[in-house]
């Protein structure tokens, strides 16, 4: 299975050209080849099918990058609204570089997340190798 990361990264390189991105729709296909949007990129990323639908890591990961404004506005246009509703709405109302921007932004924090995580793994192993009693906060 694809780490968040590797699927933020996957899903960015296929809408890096701007015919290659698409708004209002998972997915287009016209003479110049397919384009997606955010949330089609990501799904397809992630299970190689544009209509997955489920709530994903990466998909949260964008909806969190979006900003707290954009993304409290979106929760309150419906009661049903969910991360992928504020990641197709945050696609579908920028530009194709300012949605580049977000997912540069959101791989730069999961990057951060990731090696955050490696360095309490590396501690945890040491701590285990040492013998040292330690408790773990969850």
């Amino acid at each position: 299975m694809k780490s968040t990361l590797e699927v933020l990264t996957e899903a960015r390189a296929r809408i890096t050209r701007p015919e290659n991105w698409t708004i209002k729709i998972r997915e287009r296909s016209s003479e110049r080849g397919v384009a997606y949007c955010a949330l089609g990129a990501v799904y397809l990323a992630h299970s190689g099918n544009v209509w997955d639908g489920h709530e994903l890591p990466a998909i949260r990961a964008l909806a969190e990058s979006c900003g707290e404004e954009f993304y409290a506005a979106c929760l309150g246009e419906t009661r049903y609204a969910t991360s992928s509703y504020a990641v197709a709405q945050y696609n579908n109302s920028h530009s194709h570089e300012e949605v580049l921007d977000w997912f540069d932004r959101t791989i730069g924090r999961e990057r951060e997340c990731e090696r955050e995580r490696e360095a309490c793994k590396r501690l945890r192993a040491d701590l285990d190798a040492s013998g040292t009693p330690y408790e773990l906060v969850t």
